[in-house]
């Protein structure tokens, strides 16, 4: 009887212990550190902009616009309030007597404000501002704000000897984005 009582105890020690396993628990302690970010990218800009001549002799040529190029970027604030995208030619020049412009369409993404068309030069101007945490989305032909170039000619005006009369050439255009902090 005795050896019985002592492995029935045994038994309900077994019995408890593993019970007692099942209901373990541990934990894992650790930080989430969000990095600030700002991320820019351009899909394919324009391939050539060409000014062709007008159907009655005495008009200006029409400006020649392409919308095909998308701005695309992520951003996470840090201290900052919004970023903003400038743009500016930084390598070529544009022919003389001609006008390059540039407009964003960002304005699908909540908060951020497109200013009018830019004339683009050396000197970078904004071009989308008060952008606040966001990603537009990768998708080459969708996603982004949806940039539009125009080119133009200033008024015909002048002699063959003027320099500001345009002439036949033909010119590579660079244009720089830079995403950078509110000013």
């Amino acid at each position: 009887m005795r050896k019985l009582l002592l492995a029935s105890l045994m038994v309900a020690v077994l019995a408890f212990g593993v019970a007692a396993a099942t209901t373990d628990s541990d934990t894992h302690s650790f930080s989430v550190d969000i990095e600030e970010m700002a991320v820019l990218d351009c899909t394919d800009a324009p391939g050539t902009l060409s000014l062709t001549q007008p159907a009655a002799g005495g008009a200006e040529p029409a400006p020649v616009t392409d919308a095909t190029a998308y701005i695309q970027y992520t951003i996470v604030l840090g201290s900052e309030i919004t970023k903003e995208i400038q743009a500016r030619i930084s390598d070529g020049t544009l022919p003389v007597g001609c006008t390059l412009t540039l407009s964003a369409n960002a304005a699908l993404y909540e908060g951020t404000d497109t200013v009018e068309p830019i004339t683009l030069s050396g000197t970078a101007l904004d071009l989308i501002t008060l952008i606040p945490t966001c990603a537009t989305g990768t998708v080459a032909d969708t996603d982004g704000a949806v940039l539009t170039y125009s080119l133009s000619v200033e008024a015909l005006t002048g002699t063959a000897a003027d320099s500001t009369v345009v002439k036949n050439t033909s010119n590579q255009i660079t244009i720089e984005f830079t995403l950078a902090d509110t000013a």
